[in-house]
């Protein structure tokens, strides 16, 4: 059978997707990786983390160019604010920059690619507005609703306690979100989400136009070596993430000290980088450490009693998730997370939406090894066969294809 030749593609990248060691970063590393498989990559991408400066030149041997415009903060905050002023959403704005901008419209000038592929909304305010790139389909991997996750927070789903101007904010971010969200259906030839519950919130929410539902996967790991430490609960993320925030903040100040009153040993440990004050200073309260970056988190996972993700604000499939069902830790999470990732309750994850429900099942399986045994491999097992990176690859390249 003859082989199709390669395909032009421009991938739009919000942020600089190498090393592939966040949550957005990872996601957009493997379609990265997806598409080198059968076609030629040109990349324009964004850098907001000076250590990733030295990765450039890798990462350009790695596709056919490769544009990286770097965003200070100063520059960030700047952009924000005046696209907020001027009637755009700020997070859309957050990312924009003048010179990237010139480099897409080049590259669709030059190279006329075949297919436009965005990981994130952000880098699509580039081309749904270029007259050059009338014609052009796109494959928008939207990652997750963003629009309802800011009618969240206006909801007051976090730790968080808006005022009048606050809510006012986040439902009108939410309300300009929502709007890209449903340019990006008219001019999209696909719409990519990451799960079935992102893909219904869509159809319900911004649009109804046909939305394909991938999943991430999660990296295979050898966990016969797990020896849990006594009553240690982790929690994993990327800790200046205002979810992941929240979510330690209610960890340490009500969920944890629930549990100490029936198991005084058990200790959180908050594993990841950038902590915010807020949650560096949870490290001073008693049984509480916050460790920072990590080289990895295999140790910390290894060492886990359980995995303890209280997310209220939870979209798309979380990485966390699935590298702790991965490693056989067992799981105790919030509805939401337990909804994105098709899991079943009591079988692959124990499940609360109370700090006090959370608080049991985690002293639940503190005192009852063979059920925290029995959980942690039905969960590898549902992150086995649900969430492998050969399907994500698949799909991925079907829906490029798709689109011509």
């Amino acid at each position: 059978m003859t082989r199709e030749p390669p395909l032009r593609i421009l991938l739009l990248v919000h942020r600089f997707p190498f090393p592939p060691d966040k949550g957005d970063k990872i996601r957009a590393w493997h379609v990265l990786k997806a598409l080198l498989k059968e076609h030629e990559v040109d990349v324009v991408t964004h850098i907001d983390d000076r250590a990733d400066l030295a990765l450039v030149s890798e990462l350009a041997a790695k596709v056919h160019s490769l544009s990286a415009s770097y965003l200070s903060l100063p520059h960030r905050i700047a952009s924000a604010l005046l696209g907020f002023v001027r009637g755009r959403a700020a997070s859309l704005a957050w990312f924009d920059h003048g010179d990237a901008r010139r480099v897409v419209a080049d590259l669709v000038r030059s190279r006329r690619p075949d297919v436009i592929v965005a990981v994130s909304a952000q880098p699509l305010e580039y081309v749904l507005h270029l007259p050059e790139a009338r014609g052009i389909p796109i494959v928008a991997d939207l990652v997750d609703v963003d629009s309802e996750k800011w009618a969240a927070y206006a909801r007051g789903i976090s730790w968080k306690r808006l005022g009048p101007l606050g809510q006012w904010f986040m439902r009108t971010e939410s309300n300009r979100v929502r709007d890209e969200e449903r340019l990006i259906a008219e001019r999209a030839a696909s719409v990519i989400v990451t799960t079935l519950r992102e893909a219904e919130l869509f159809t319900s929410k911004v649009s109804n136009v046909p939305v394909l539902a991938i999943p991430n996967g999660v990296d295979r790991t050898d966990c016969d070596g797990r020896t849990p430490d006594e009553a240690l609960l982790t929690f994993i993320g990327t800790m200046d993430y205002s979810a992941n925030e929240d979510a330690a903040m209610w960890a340490a100040s009500e969920i944890l000290p629930a549990i100490r009153r029936d198991c005084p040993s058990a200790r959180l440990r908050i594993v990841g980088r950038n902590p915010t004050k807020r949650v560096q200073e949870l490290g001073m309260q008693t049984g509480v450490e916050v460790t920072g970056a990590v080289e990895s988190i295999r140790p910390h996972l290894n060492a886990s009693t359980l995995s303890l993700i209280p997310l209220r604000v939870a979209r798309g499939v979380q990485n966390k998730v699935l590298e702790a069902l991965a490693a056989a830790v067992p799981v105790v999470t919030t509805r939401a997370v337990c909804d994105s990732l098709g899991a079943t309750p009591n079988v692959h994850v124990l499940v609360g939406d109370s700090a006090a429900e959370l608080a049991a099942h985690s002293v639940r399986l503190i005192r009852d090894p063979a059920l925290a045994k029995s959980l942690g491999i039905a969960g590898r097992e549902l992150a086995s066969k649900d969430y492998r990176w050969e399907d994500f690859d698949t799909s991925i390249l079907a829906a490029v294809g798709g689109a011509r």
